[in-house]
């Protein structure tokens, strides 16, 4: 008898107080895309005290991100400079600080700036918040498990 393997899908929930909590779920990460989505966020965000508070989902790859509804800036509002766009594709793709200063031949001041920048523009509170919103805006594509199956 062969048993199939059960894949846990990571999904990344982003707080409206600056959390970030990650789960662990036995279910497909369209599935909860989808629940999210519809208005079934409580099992994943849990209850809220604010009943006007809507939650969506993004999947990126095997992943899933939720953010409150609200925070989502509009994607063609977000414009970012070609130095910009390297430095969080670099970011995303999990490079440091110094590693992005000697792939770009820049400072470390001048890396840091174009990462507030990004803060900024993406309006996320967190280096992590920015690189979740940017990915489910589909403005970076990662393998976030790390695995090619």
């Amino acid at each position: 008898m062969v048993v199939a393997e059960q894949r846990l899908t990571q999904v990344y929930v982003f707080g409206s107080q600056d959390t970030v909590r990650i789960l662990h779920v036995a279910a497909a990460p369209e599935s909860i895309v989808f629940a999210v989505n519809h208005n079934n966020w409580e099992p994943y965000v849990g209850a809220q005290d604010d009943q006007n508070l809507r939650w969506q989902a993004h999947q990126a790859g095997k992943t899933v991100i939720v953010l409150p509804d609200e925070e989502f800036p509009a994607p063609l509002s977000v414009r970012l400079t070609p130095q910009e766009n390297r430095v969080l594709q670099l970011l995303a793709g999990g490079y440091t600080l110094a590693q992005i200063c000697q792939i770009m031949f820049i400072t470390e001041r001048s890396v840091r700036r174009y990462m507030n920048h990004l803060r900024d523009k993406f309006r996320a509170r967190t280096l992590m918040h920015m690189l979740a919103k940017a990915v489910a805006m589909g403005m970076v594509h990662l393998n976030l498990e790390g695995d090619n199956d």
